[in-house]
């Protein structure tokens, strides 16, 4: 499929940075650089579509895009500690249900086996059987 009928499909941010891109590449000037303007429109694309997708759609410099995207705020990596290295999402989280907001139990062993209850509100549960339990499950 060639670029011109790929353009029909692409989202319409996609398509509006390309046609300025395309308008500014018929007009331009030999050997002159693409506009700043420009390059933030395709560096601020890259972050939600991703660097290579967006530099083989505007048919730009993947490295260039790359350096563009990582050195603004937001762009591509980040200092250590700016996000967490792992989130924890649950199938409750997942299908739209909130936490129970009740007593939560954990447990876990020097083997590294884990095992966590959440209870709602009005949950009961005798918490000394269960560790037994668990912790002498080998036994």
């Amino acid at each position: 499929m060639g670029r011109k009928r790929r353009a029909a499909v692409l989202p319409a941010d996609v398509r509006q940075v390309m046609a300025r891109i395309e308008r500014w590449r018929r007009t331009r000037k030999k050997r002159t650089a693409m506009p700043e303007q420009m390059w933030e429109g395709a560096a601020a694309l890259a972050r939600g579509h991703g660097v290579y997708w967006t530099a083989r759609e505007l048919g730009l410099s993947y490295d260039s895009l790359r350096r563009r995207v990582e050195a603004r705020p937001g762009g591509g990596r980040g200092e250590r500690g700016d996000h967490p290295g792992f989130i924890e999402v649950g199938p409750a989280q997942l299908m739209g249900f909130g936490q129970p907001s009740g007593p939560v139990v954990e447990l876990s062993d020097t083997d590294g086996a884990r095992l966590v209850i959440r209870l709602t509100e009005s949950g009961e549960l005798d918490a000394r059987d269960l560790a037994e339990a668990f912790w002498g499950r080998r036994s």
